[in-house]
């Protein structure tokens, strides 16, 4: 387990024990965290199943599966983003003005999940065309967009696992 996993996992931990003493339901700090990094943790597994698709073009062996997950890609990037946007950034935005100016940091998270969100409905639009009818020659374009995409999406799952994900989980 890598140090940012086990530090994080001993906040938790630490978090979760404080609620089951106080014997509530913790609303915020340990459940935002373990839900944000679980959003966080899906949206890499996409970002996978796009890796592996892109490497076996212009062959996809599943055009089911391709089918499939171009259908879950935009709704989960969707859900991941709402819930950053009205969870997480509003306890950082009061929380962590002490600590540094984070509302400029945010406000450019807003603009990269717009452009992601376009992006992936693109990208959904190219992947269900390609699994229904595959041509040959679109091959390499859609294999460049699909890189083009999860690697930025990697990029921002990323600065949200090291920057923010701490950031709440270490809530006191």
């Amino acid at each position: 387990m890598n140090p940012f996993r086990r530090s994080l996992k001993q906040a938790i931990d630490q978090k979760e024990k404080r609620v089951r003493q106080k014997g509530n339901i913790d609303k915020d700090g340990v459940y935002l965290a373990e839900q944000f990094a679980r959003l966080l943790d899906l949206q890499s597994a996409i970002c996978r199943e796009l890796e592996q698709i892109a490497d076996q073009l212009p062959d996809i062996s599943d055009r089911h599966a391709c089918l499939n997950l171009a259908q879950r890609m935009l709704p989960l990037i969707k859900r991941a983003h709402e819930f950053e946007e009205a969870q997480i950034w509003p306890i950082l935005s009061v929380e962590t003005t002490t600590i540094l100016d984070i509302k400029e940091t945010l406000n450019r998270l807003s603009f990269e999940h717009w452009g992601d969100e376009d992006f992936a409905e693109q990208v959904f639009h190219l992947l269900r065309d390609y699994a229904q009818m595959p041509e040959r020659e679109k091959a390499d374009a859609l294999a460049w967009t699909l890189r083009g995409f999860f690697q930025n999406m990697q990029r921002h799952i990323a600065f949200e696992r090291e920057f923010l994900l701490p950031l709440i989980a270490n809530r006191e």
